[in-house]
Order: C-alpha cells, then sequence, then structure tokens
C-alpha cells in the first residue's frame, strides 16, 4: 500500500492538510475552522498561530487558497487538479464516500482499499468484517486502529491521532475508522 502513514514533506503535510482544515469547501479556512481542526485532532494551539503567521500574515482571520499557494510556490491551478486526480482514484467504482476525513488522501485510499479488499472475500457478518480489519490496519499500519460498522444512525465522540480517522459510505453501511496512541 506504498508510502501511506509515512512521513510526508512538510509542503505536501500542508496541502492535504488545508483541504482536511477547509471544512465547507470554500477554498478559504477561518480562523474557527482552523480551531475547531486543532481541537478536534488534539493538536497544540500553537498551530493556529504558525498558520496564521505563516499564512495570513496580514491578520485578515482568513487564509485563502491563492495565499496558501502563492507561499508554497504553487499555482491553484496546479493544486486544484492534483487534489481532484488523487480524490477521484479514492472513489473507485464500488460507491464509497467520503463523508469526514482528517487523513491525507494518499492514507485515505490506503484505509479504503484495506476495506474494500476485505470487504471482497465475501465476510457478511460484520462484526467479524470489523475484526478483519482492525487487524489488517494493526498489521500494516501500526497499533492501535478502531474500526466501528453501522447501518443507519450512529453518534459519538472519538479522540484520534492527528491525520489518522475517516468516516465514509458504502453500500448503506457506514465506517468509521480511527488510531489511537497505544
Amino acid at each position: 500500500m506504498g508510502n501511506a502513514f509515512s512521513q510526508s514533506k512538510p509542503r505536501k503535510m500542508s496541502v492535504d492538510t488545508f483541504f482536511a482544515i477547509d471544512e465547507d469547501k470554500d477554498n478559504t479556512i477561518s480562523t474557527s475552522e482552523l480551531e475547531t481542526y486543532v481541537r478536534r485532532n488534539s493538536l497544540r494551539k500553537f498551530m493556529i498561530k504558525q498558520w496564521c503567521n505563516r499564512f495570513d500574515p496580514e491578520g485578515t482571520g482568513k487564509i485563502t487558497l491563492s495565499r496558501f499557494c502563492k507561499v508554497l510556490g504553487l499555482t491553484e491551478e496546479e493544486l486544484l487538479n492534483i487534489q481532484e486526480k488523487l480524490n477521484a482514484k479514492i472513489q473507485p467504482n464500488e460507491q464509497v464516500h467520503t463523508i469526514e476525513s482528517t487523513m491525507s488522501v494518499v492514507d485515505r485510499k490506503a484505509v479504503i482499499e484495506t476495506v474494500l479488499s476485505l470487504g471482497r472475500q465475501g465476510c457478511s457478518d460484520p462484526q467479524d468484517l470489523c475484526d478483519k480489519i482492525k487487524k489488517q490496519l494493526d498489521t500494516s499500519y501500526g497499533r492501535v486502529w478502531n474500526v466501528c460498522l453501522s447501518k443507519g444512525s450512529v453518534w459519538g465522540s472519538i479522540s484520534s491521532i492527528a491525520e489518522h480517522y475517516i468516516l465514509f459510505m458504502k453500500q448503506g453501511y457506514q465506517y468509521m475508522i480511527w488510531k489511537t496512541s497505544e
């Protein structure tokens, strides 16, 4: 499964993180979105100041995609094309819909491919499938992964290691997968 969950270069990590923080997908990160991302991922609050100093030195309270790209030496078109291509690869012809994720595109793809691969093996018992997914992720990417499979409503509050959470749907089932520290 390639380089999933390996150390990323700061630039790549920032690109993936920009899209994870931009909840309303308007290509602008508000201070509120940045604070929410830091809180949800149990990150140090210093990240807010770092990002604002680097990408919003004028103190507007908004980090635009344009400014973000300029700081990283990219064009908006380059960045959006790359993101679109990577997202298209994540949505295989098996009707997977990512609802929410803090993972990088590469990591999301690796987790979804793991789930799809195990699902193709004909596991009909949801608990058994959860156990197999967890075991495979623990083996491939280190402990401790958590897997929740639901058909219908689900509510919860979780904590995860930064950039190790995904919620997606496939054939009416919701898969919530996240990693916690040992």
